[in-house]
């Protein structure tokens, strides 16, 4: 009789290669919290994320367990909502077929599979929604409290300010007519750090001196600003000195 082939290391790897890793099936009931997750979750707005990794697995559930449907390369942005720390891009569909695995769920962080950080938070560009001449006033869609705003003008010093809880801050000491640059960062130091807006303060035509106790803009007697140290508000064209 013929003797069978002697199996070779590089048979047995082959062998073992053709037989796909068993994966555990997922049981739907146990990802309830991020497939019906509470109101303020399911209604919260989506954000943008960059992939900071060469590539993550994007996966029809929440759980590394379950099918991948493609994958995602480090300088892609995805936008979704966040979901007890993965990133549904999905979030219009329903429950119903959230369930059957029609969604697309990214993994955000890899610590406990040693793989760390695997999407960043992309910044909001600053809003500039009104200009002065020694201020400028930036409206939010979204909170910005956990950010620092970064402002580099064109005359004097750099500078950063911790951004407000609310709609909408306003940025003083800055020159008259000069360029700014303004970008988010989460961490002053270290970022990551959003894009740059550029913008301009007004142009101030003119000085005069005031005869009295004026008005400003909205009927109060003293002209001064009353959120920094200028002493001077817009009448018309002109910029008038409070002198008393």
């Amino acid at each position: 009789a013929k003797a069978a082939p002697k199996a070779t290391a590089a048979t047995a790897a082959k062998a073992t290669a053709a037989k796909p890793k068993a994966r555990h099936k997922v049981d739907v009931d146990q990802l309830s919290k991020w497939i019906k997750p509470a109101p303020t979750v399911s209604m919260a707005p989506t954000r943008r994320y960059d992939v900071v990794v060469s590539n993550v697995m994007v996966r029809s559930l929440p759980s590394t367990a379950a099918s991948a449907v493609g994958v995602v390369k480090m300088g892609e942005v995805l936008e979704g909502q966040v979901r007890e720390g993965w990133l549904l891009m999905d979030s219009e569909l329903s429950v119903e077929r959230l369930e059957k695995g029609d969604g697309r769920w990214v993994l955000m962080d890899g610590k406990e599979l040693g793989l760390g950080q695997l999407l960043r938070l992309q910044l909001p560009v600053p809003s500039v929604t009104k200009t002065f001449a020694h201020a400028l006033q930036l409206s939010f869609d979204q909170d910005v409290s956990k950010y620092h705003l970064q402002v580099e003008p064109e005359i004097g010093d750099s500078f950063h300010v911790r951004c407000p809880e609310g709609k909408s801050m306003l940025v003083h000491g800055l020159h008259a007519d000069c360029h700014v640059r303004l970008r988010f960062a989460l961490n002053k130091d270290e970022g990551p750090f959003g894009e740059w807006e550029a913008v301009e303060t007004t142009f101030v035509a003119a000085w005069e001196e005031a005869d009295g106790p004026c008005v400003d803009l909205l009927g109060n007697p003293r002209g001064s600003c009353k959120q920094c140290s200028c002493k001077c508000f817009a009448l018309e064209n002109t910029v008038s000195l409070n002198m008393d």
